[in-house]
């Protein structure tokens, strides 16, 4: 066994330097494959590489990334392409099929297809050193298209005959043939790729998706029998798609020379059509059917090309007028997928994707259109019974290659309405053996639109699914989550973008009348993010200026179950503006998780301003001194509203499973600076690395009466003062769970208010019991004079030192100092009156005195 296995990683190792096949559902450009070049001007989101080149020149600029590819003969190209501009001279991409060297911005032997450029096409050229030349020019379907989206093709036989195709989106329903040429100049490849070449306003235009390199299957000819072939055609699946046809298809082409068909053992088709590809076949009736009616047909004479033939088959049908139908969202849904089919027992291992019709009436799928990521597939013409189920595969149509690790679906019919969509996602498994592979994703509760994971399960049938029949894992599971805002922000000064905690019903975010604004202002339109309903972009009257702050309210909005949107329906938001040294201050730290828990950093919006999040970046010293790399905060436009909390950790959901936290303050990102157990440091930067806050910690700033450090945070006392300080730190309250992400903090203290000049105490009386109640100290100051610097130390009744508070502390005018009870060893004192003895005095020779008693209780 250990050399099958051997033998098939060595294989495997071969194949993947010739085969590409990626689709960045990983997430990732350094394995399977591996991609190198500009990788540093490149990011991937929504499973999509996007180019993202924070600091372009001024004039032209190329970006590229290469992977190994040896194949050119007898292989097929493609690649997804998404230009968000219209494509000039100075802006276009390349997709090198073949290349000579992994530097695609040099001189190199190759073949490459151009996507713009002066001819505004997609053309074909071979490359020797610097000198290109065009072999096939396309058509030019790009003219005055603002944002191109399209699928490139390109096939290269065994004698050197290259083919280029092209499907536009939302343009084509196939590939389109640009043109073919015999070439045979260069026969080697080393690498495959893609190059981007763009301006500054152009730094972040291109998308990429579904870079798949293959050989190049040999043509089935649909007339040439196979003459291994000894199983006769299969019906697959019949309907009437009119009042005067029946739809039939099988699972292979199909010879009709000798058929013959009878409806009610009467009527003969008048009309035989068959597809080109001989597995669809039409019959054409001489009557009309009556709607609502049951039919009865017979078929015989059908073979194969080989001249299997079909048992005499008979079938009842119901003829149903769906000319003038009209689905709501939800009358289909999605129901069950199959991604990943490798392993499945007694199940062919083909990707399928199943619908579920809710309704009590069949539905016509003629035209109807599969939404898969950026892509667009037509569905058959097949008629779905009421309550009844269909699977949609490569057998039965042109389908998409399914993302083991997930992508968005969705759904349209004959006139481009939402009927369901769902973002399944290899998450949704809950036993990691059938996340392997073999087993399908089964909707829990078809009722359910709410499209999260918890009504998703992998399937419990043995075969490893159930197509076409009643999930294995049906249940009932109605929808409990509540819709609310999360964050919302300005875009740019006359556009808001408002988040949801849920997705949201289309019609009512793009109602302009759900929007009030009591301002001069008003809303001209609303566009829902789709499909999803998550977000909605609000186009203003007119631009905010950088000092006023926009109130919105939001009314009569409904979630994508239909019930009411709920909490605070009020909007404020404002310009977004860069922070100052200062503005925003790191507020509470947790870097010791409890277990597989997760770190998280919360900051503070210490001033009026509207921060720009994607302005500010997390960093760190390492141990030579020097930064580690920065970490945007955010990778959108959001902006920090004016004295308000923002939690960020790498896995939201773990820490609001730990801690009673606000989502709607959590953000989650890919990661954050390594933050040790015992000591460490991070740093909040400007983009020019000026650093707006700074926090150095270690893990004796936590209470003494803190034994196990493990998911207690640090806090601060008072927010808006400084983080250099370690007296303004201390653990988070074992009563509200050992921390406070994104939320007022456990130990927070109101700053003085005194304008007396004095030193005080909060209160008389402490209980250093670690319940989160009085269990420190607080002396507020308050100095007509700046520069002073103080001295405080702790004694009992008998005149005993017990601790040193403050030592040469330089002092703001005001402020506070914390005694959290304890003594020099750090022990807890014992219950009993102490005296705090303080001594201030500035470089004017001005010297204060102050003796204050307090309690120590239990």
């Amino acid at each position: 066994m250990r050399r099958i296995i051997i033998t098939i990683a060595f294989l495997w190792s071969i194949c993947s330097y010739s085969q590409v096949n990626e689709d960045f559902s990983d997430n990732n450009t350094t394995i399977n494959p591996a991609w190198h070049g500009d990788s540093d001007k490149f990011i991937i989101k929504s499973q999509e590489l996007q180019l993202n080149d924070l600091a372009p020149n001024k004039g032209e600029n190329t970006a590229y990334l290469s992977t190994s590819s040896s194949l050119i003969k007898e292989t097929s190209w493609q690649c997804h392409v998404n230009l968000y501009e219209n494509p000039s001279a100075n802006y276009y991409a390349k997709f090198y099929l073949t290349s000579s060297s992994a530097k695609l911005n040099q001189s190199l032997r190759g073949y490459y297809v151009m996507i713009g450029g002066k001819g505004n096409n997609v053309s074909f050229y071979r490359q020797e050193g610097k000198d290109t030349k065009l072999l096939i020019e396309g058509r030019p379907a790009m003219d005055k298209v603002n944002h191109p989206m399209l699928d490139i093709k390109v096939t290269c036989d065994k004698n050197g005959n290259w083919v280029l195709y092209t499907c536009f989106l939302n343009k084509d329903d196939d590939f389109v043939k640009e043109g073919s040429i015999l070439d045979t100049t260069i026969g080697e490849s080393a690498y495959t790729g893609i190059v981007c070449v763009y301006t500054v306003s152009r730094n972040k235009a291109f998308g990429f998706d579904d870079i798949f390199v293959s050989s190049l299957e040999a043509p089935v000819d649909p007339d040439k029998p196979d003459p291994d072939d000894s199983t006769p055609p299969k019906l697959l699946s019949f309907a009437s798609n009119s009042d005067t046809t029946i739809l039939l298809n099988f699972d292979e082409p199909i010879d009709i020379s000798k058929t013959y068909f009878l409806v009610e053992h009467i009527y003969q088709p008048k009309q035989l059509q068959l597809s080109t590809n001989k597995k669809s076949l039409t019959l054409v009736m001489p009557f009309h059917f009556e709607n609502k009616k049951a039919y009865y047909l017979s078929i015989n004479g059908v073979k194969d090309l080989t001249g299997n033939r079909l048992n005499s088959t008979e079938i009842n049908f119901t003829f149903y007028d769906t000319s003038s139908q009209s689905i709501d969202f939800g009358g289909l849904v999605f129901n069950e997928i199959m991604a990943n089919p490798m392993g499945a027992n007694n199940l062919p291992e083909t990707e399928y994707i199943e619908l579920y019709n809710r309704t009590n009436y069949p539905i016509n799928l003629n035209e109807w259109r599969l939404h898969y990521g950026k892509k667009t597939y037509k569905l058959p013409p097949l008629l779905l019974l009421a309550k009844g189920y269909t699977i949609l595969s490569a057998d039965k149509m042109s389908f998409p290659a399914l993302s083991n690790a997930g992508k968005l679906l969705y759904l349209e019919d004959e006139k481009g309405k939402l009927i369901a969509w769902t973002e399944y996602s290899s998450k949704w498994y809950r036993d990691e053996f059938k996340k392997k592979g073999g087993f399908s994703l089964e909707c829990i509760d078809a009722s359910n639109f709410a499209n999260e994971a918890a009504n998703w399960i992998e399937s419990k049938d043995k075969r490893g699914g159930t197509p076409n029949e009643q999930n294995s894992v049906i249940d009932k599971f109605s929808d409990r989550s509540i819709a609310e805002i999360t964050y919302s922000y300005l875009s740019s000064p006359d556009t808001l973008i408002i988040n949801f905690s849920k997705p949201m019903q289309l019609v009512g975010l793009a109602n302009t009348d759900s929007y009030r604004m009591n301002e001069s202002i008003s809303v001209l339109a609303a566009i829902p993010n789709y499909p999803k309903g998550m977000s909605v972009k609000i186009a203003l009257s007119d631009s905010l200026r950088i000092d006023q702050t926009l109130h919105m309210e939001l009314k009569q909005l409904k979630d994508i179950s239909g019930f009411d949107l709920e909490g605070n329906l009020t909007v404020e938001a404002g310009i977004a503006q860069e922070a100052k040294v200062g503005e925003v201050l790191f507020n509470e730290v947790l870097f010791d998780p409890r277990t597989g828990g997760s770190d998280y950093v919360e900051l503070y919006n210490n001033s009026d301003n509207y921060i720009a999040l994607h302005r500010l970046f997390f960093s760190s010293y390492n141990e030579e001194g020097k930064l580690t790399e920065g970490i945007m905060l955010s990778d959108s436009s959001r902006t920090f509203s004016p004295h308000s909390y923002l939690c960020f950790t790498t896995d939201a959901n773990d820490i609001c499973q730990q801690y009673d936290c606000s989502t709607h303050s959590i953000i989650e990102c890919s990661k954050l600076p390594s933050l040790p157990d015992d000591k460490g440091n991070i740093l909040l930067l400007s983009p020019a690395e000026e650093i707006i806050d700074k926090f150095i910690y270690t893990d004796k700033m936590h209470s003494a009466l803190v034994h196990n450090k493990e998911g207690i945070s640090l806090e601060k006392y008072y927010p808006s003062e400084s983080s250099a300080s370690a007296n303004n730190w201390l653990s988070a309250s074992s009563q509200c769970g050992g921390g406070t992400p994104g939320k007022e903090n456990s130990q927070y203290r109101e700053p003085s208010t005194t304008s007396k000049e004095d030193f005080v105490l909060s209160k008389k009386s402490f209980s250093p019991d670690g319940d989160g109640v009085d269990d420190e100290l607080v002396i507020n100051y308050c100095l007509n004079e700046s520069n002073y610097v103080m001295d405080v130390k702790v004694y009992d009744t008998s005149g005993q030192f017990i601790r040193t508070l403050a030592d040469n502390y330089r002092l703001a005018t005001q402020g506070s100092l914390i005694w959290n009870g304890t003594d020099t060893n750090e022990h807890l004192c014992r219950v009993g009156l102490y005296i705090i003895y303080i001594e201030a005095h500035n470089p004017n020779g001005n010297v204060k005195h102050y003796k204050l008693a307090c309690a120590l209780s239990q």
